[in-house]
């Protein structure tokens, strides 16, 4: 502590420093101390930068926060599938779909790759049965691994609040 009020002490004393003047031995002493004060607040600034990084990466997170590579790493398919299990999302944003039609949050409809524009599909989760027919009418999703992006609407139809597996038919 009496450190920090003896550089803020000096930085008051520097600027009446000219640039170009010869400087006595207090004055030395001073901007030798002040170098000192800038390190030691590097030093400070650089701990509290890693403390500030150690407690970010080690609390906890929930699983979408981590990314897909976490999600892919730690989740495995469950409940019962009559279909083609897939990993799906949704998403909450948008104006248009990539087939025109103006986007509803709250819809039915989905977004897929390869499938034709207005084909139903057959959605369930299988964690608690239920199951939506969605309307393909966007592209995406365009993460690896990823195969449907549902539209919130769907989405909480079917009870699902996170990137999931799910059945598709």
């Amino acid at each position: 502590m009496r450190r920090m009020s003896v550089c803020s002490e000096q930085t008051q004393v520097l600027p009446k420093l000219g640039t170009g003047e010869l400087l006595s031995g207090n004055e030395k002493a001073v901007q030798e101390s002040m170098a000192n004060c800038n390190g030691d607040t590097m030093r400070t600034s650089i701990h509290v930068f890693g403390l500030s990084f150690v407690l970010l990466t080690a609390l906890p997170a929930d699983a979408n926060s981590r990314g897909f590579a976490w999600f892919f790493a730690h989740s495995r398919p469950e409940g019962q599938c009559s279909g083609q299990r897939v990993v799906a999302t949704y998403y909450e944003s948008g104006r248009l779909t990539a087939s025109g039609q103006p986007f509803n949050v709250g819809g039915y409809t989905a977004a897929h790759r390869t499938l034709p524009f207005g084909s139903r599909v057959a959605v369930t989760n299988p964690r608690n049965g239920k199951t939506v027919t969605v309307l393909i009418n966007d592209r995406g999703p365009f993460t690896r691994g990823v195969a449907l992006d549902l539209t919130r609407g769907a989405a909480h139809a079917i009870g699902m609040d996170e990137t999931q597996w799910v059945c598709m038919l």
